[in-house]
């Protein structure tokens, strides 16, 4: 892998997925796009209203999770000229967000998760919430599971089968664990 020029690149870097042949990075100046390759081309910049901290791609749409303001949804389907096409307002402070299928499962450091009907992109909808887990910043979705990456204690694991009733499922056992939930593709 080159180098890259750093006059491109934001300094503050918080997520980063890839989709196809893009990398879509959460920065602190919104979402940019790449090219993905030996080395990364540069395609466009999407600023948002807060800090883009999360995010997650499916289809043609990118779901920012934007510290301060909520969900952004931002139409990709050209990564040249993307579009900021909706925004579910948050007034606390959001860290991640992961999608799975009609629904935006969103983290918010005080609220805990949030779960968003996205059928609608222009103009999500919270269904559920699940509050009383303490200081999240971090998810990752597995089958019907939600496991919470928190900044106080171990991860925590809520049942999502139903998205209109999450309930916590149980803790992982080593208190010791702390924060990080880290998903593979």
């Amino acid at each position: 892998v080159k180098p890259l020029d750093n006059d491109i690149f934001s300094s503050n870097y918080y997520n980063v997925k890839r989709a196809d042949s893009f990398l879509y990075f959460a920065t602190i100046r919104g979402l940019e796009i790449y090219k993905s390759g030996p080395t990364p081309k540069f395609l466009s910049r999407t600023p948002t209203n807060g800090l883009a901290y999360g995010l997650d791609v499916i289809d043609n749409y990118a779901y920012i999770a934007d510290y301060y303001t909520g969900i952004c949804v931002i139409d990709i389907s050209n990564p040249y000229n993307p579009k900021i096409i909706g925004y579910f307002n948050v007034e606390l402070k959001v860290f991640d967000v992961k999608t799975k299928g009609k629904y935006a499962y969103v983290i918010d450091k005080e609220k805990g998760l949030i779960i968003l009907d996205i059928s609608d992109r222009r103009s999500p909808k919270k269904i559920s919430q699940c509050s009383d887990i303490g200081s999240a910043f971090s998810i990752v979705l597995r089958d019907s599971m939600a496991f919470i990456g928190k900044f106080d204690g171990p991860v925590v694991i809520i049942n999502i089968s139903n998205p209109e009733k999450p309930f916590v499922l149980g803790y992982l056992p080593n208190d010791s664990i702390k924060g990080y939930c880290v998903d593979s593709y």
